[in-house]
């Protein structure tokens, strides 16, 4: 749980039960606990950082456990900076994405520290990711390769949108039967990285598309075992 001292909200996380009995997310209340809404739909929330100079910059851990596959999103870091409007997937490079917790350095707000249940302790330039990714914004839509491909089970697809919009990536097996939902929100103009996890599917050919607005675009995937 996280107090916003200047906007008088608090935030929880709540974790699914293993049953499947409960559902978790990221909750905030903004009359003192009295009432709650969800802002984040997560089956298993573990840590809540808020950024002291912007409370609009919220950082959540989300780990996966076998809740996951029931949400079709990845684990790791997760950041929103408009209150929990949307939310983008920070991991990147981080070698574990079961992520125990997450906190801003005190004296830099810039750098983002996360541990995790894969050992170690971990930290993220947070302007230079942002600066980066204004340096590149891209001019057109576009859908790549996955790479690798074939693959076993992991592979990352990137995409690139020009504008602010709905996006939606779907996977979809040879009889174009949806498998697994890897976005499904507002995003920004940029150019991101997903990672598809096979575990649990068979061997054999799949497709892979990217929406937004009048844009769209199928690649073929291979999973082999």
């Amino acid at each position: 749980m996280e107090y916003d001292k200047t906007n008088d909200i608090i935030y929880a996380g709540a974790t699914a039960n293993f049953d499947w009995s409960a559902e978790g997310a990221l909750y905030k209340s903004t009359d003192g606990g009295s009432s709650w809404s969800e802002i984040f739909d997560y089956p298993r929330i573990v840590d809540i950082e808020i950024n002291p100079q912007n409370p609009n910059e919220i950082f959540v851990a989300a780990q996966s456990w076998y809740s996951v596959w029931l949400k079709d999103q990845l684990p790791g870091v997760y950041r929103t900076t408009d209150a929990g409007l949307t939310w983008e997937n920070i991991t990147n490079n981080l070698q574990h994405t079961h992520v125990t917790f997450v906190k801003l350095d005190p004296n830099n707000t810039s750098r983002l520290f996360a541990g995790t249940g894969g050992g170690g302790l971990w930290s993220t330039d947070l302007s230079t990711d942002v600066e980066d990714e204004n340096r590149q914004l891209p001019t057109h839509f576009e859908l790549h390769q996955n790479y690798p491909n074939p693959f076993n089970p992991n592979t990352t697809i990137e995409y690139s949108i020009p504008e602010s919009g709905f996006v939606t990536l779907k996977v979809y097996d040879i009889l174009g039967k949806e498998v697994v939902k890897l976005v499904n929100k507002e995003q920004t103009s940029g150019n991101y990285e997903v990672e598809f996890n096979g575990y649990g599917l068979s061997s054999g050919l799949y497709f892979y598309r990217v929406h937004s607005g009048t844009f769209t675009n199928m690649k073929n995937l291979i999973l082999i075992k």
